[in-house]
């Protein structure tokens, strides 16, 4: 009886907890991990024009002011079910994020080399930075101009067909989830555990997937890992102390109750 009210509880909260995924996956973007457009408007350098080193007017630009991580993407996305689909899609906003990150950071370390004074104007250390390395400069300035493209692009949009996968897996484990709560009430058709056991495989192993890929990139990714661990531990508990110890006891009792019905069948034709 311990075991079938814990299996009712935690089966119930796994049943809202897809439900909630489903609901907040439709209304809410970030929650998908798409940005709102206001959230990149300012993704692009602000150019400075100097004509008082050279004949002719420099261009500089200056990428100060960029936000260099958008913490959502790392949170809010991999909260619910749905690894799966996402890991088809590639994580494209995340690392676009953390190729920005990157450059910007190459940037901001070439540019601060070059400040004399902390509170002089940025203007004055990139035409030093310009001046003293025009290649370089203009290598970071590529690579970074082009990681902000590809942030705004991944970020701001997704693949209708990789949200409708998400939001397909969170119905999946949610429908899975309500039959064992079906099988808890009834005590029959004890082999209907197992949908409920396949969906949760493959977010076990997505999940175990996606922490080993994101090992190597430190930083706000391991947010990602922490999430994608809890979960593994979550669903590894109710699949081994709750779901699979009722479906074994409930095919242990079935067994035995088709065994004393066999029995009494035999005695019954030979009268022993």
């Amino acid at each position: 009886m311990r075991l079938r009210n814990l299996v009712i509880l935690v089966t119930t909260f796994q049943a809202l907890f897809d439900i909630t995924g489903i609901i907040v996956t439709i209304s809410c973007p970030p929650c998908r991990g798409v940005l709102q457009l206001e959230d990149v408007t300012y993704d692009s350098a602000t150019e400075f024009e100097d004509a008082s080193w050279t004949l002719q007017s420099k261009i500089y630009k200056d990428y100060s002011h960029i936000k260099s991580s958008h913490y959502s993407i790392y949170v809010l996305p991999h909260i619910f079910s749905g690894v799966v689909p996402r890991m088809v899609d590639g994580f494209k906003c995340i690392m676009a994020d953390q190729m920005v990150l990157e450059y910007l950071g190459d940037w901001e370390k070439l540019v601060g080399s070059m400040k004399d004074d902390p509170r002089e104007h940025i203007i004055l250390s990139l035409s030093e930075a310009y001046l003293k390395q025009p290649k370089k400069m203009m290598k970071i300035e590529e690579k970074l101009d082009e990681a902000l493209a590809m942030r705004r692009d991944f970020c701001t949009n997704k693949e209708e067909g990789i949200i409708i996968l998400e939001l397909v897996a969170m119905a999946a484990n949610a429908v899975s989830a309500l039959l064992i709560l079906a099988i808890s009430a009834c005590n029959k058709l004890p082999r209907l555990h197992i949908p409920w056991m396949i969906f949760s495989a493959f977010e076990i192993t997505g999940n175990v997937c996606v922490t080993v890929a994101f090992l190597i990139y430190p930083g706000l990714p391991y947010l990602i890992c922490m999430i994608s661990m809890t979960k593994v531990m979550w669903l590894k508990w109710v699949w081994a102390k709750t779901v699979r110890r009722q479906m074994h006891q409930q095919i242990d009792e079935h067994d035995k109750f088709e065994a004393l019905n066999l029995k009494l069948i035999i005695s019954r034709e030979t009268g022993i």
